[in-house]
């Protein structure tokens, strides 16, 4: 039963934690960055919120003087395994490494391809740039004089000459 919870509980803090950077990785402003992270602040102290506000203050007080029951737990208690559950380990060492992997991912998979094909687009470069192998800037420059050149004797032109 205590893995199964550990199990479910560890895949809803992956499932918001993949959705929550997403969410951020995704904004191109610092003001909609701002404004999305408190979103998911918000998100995350609803419980909170909800106890504050839907609980009348006589329910308050009775579960003022509670305490969880102990049990016994399947978890290490003590040794290695105690310090890589712990909070300080989680919080300092894998979710930062976990924030920066999904950052690279994203520009791997996202980002970089994006801007591979905007760059193949507008500039004809690229390793991968079709375009850039079938037309040379000679080619265009030429094509382009031509039609300045067209247009300039009014040869090209819709608009006739007064």
């Amino acid at each position: 039963m205590c893995m199964c919870l550990c199990f479910l509980r560890l895949c809803l803090l992956i499932y918001l934690f993949h959705v929550g950077t997403t969410f951020l990785i995704t904004e191109q402003g610092y003001v909609d960055l701002l404004l999305n992270s408190v979103a998911l602040a918000f998100i995350l102290d609803l419980p909170s919120l909800l106890y504050i506000v839907l609980l009348s203050d006589s329910t308050k007080g009775v579960l003022d003087g509670a305490h969880t029951k102990e049990y016994e737990t399947c978890l290490p208690a003590r040794g290695i395994g105690h310090w890589l559950l712990s909070k300080a380990v989680w919080g300092l060492l894998v979710l930062p490494l976990l924030a920066y992997w999904v950052v690279f991912f994203n520009q791997d998979v996202n980002t970089g391809p994006l801007l591979e094909a905007l760059r193949c687009a507008c500039l004809q470069q690229g390793p991968n740039c079709e375009m850039a192998t079938r037309s040379s800037r000679p080619l265009w420059d030429t094509y382009w004089n031509h039609i300045q050149g067209m247009f300039a004797t009014n040869k090209g032109s819709l608009v006739s000459p007064q």
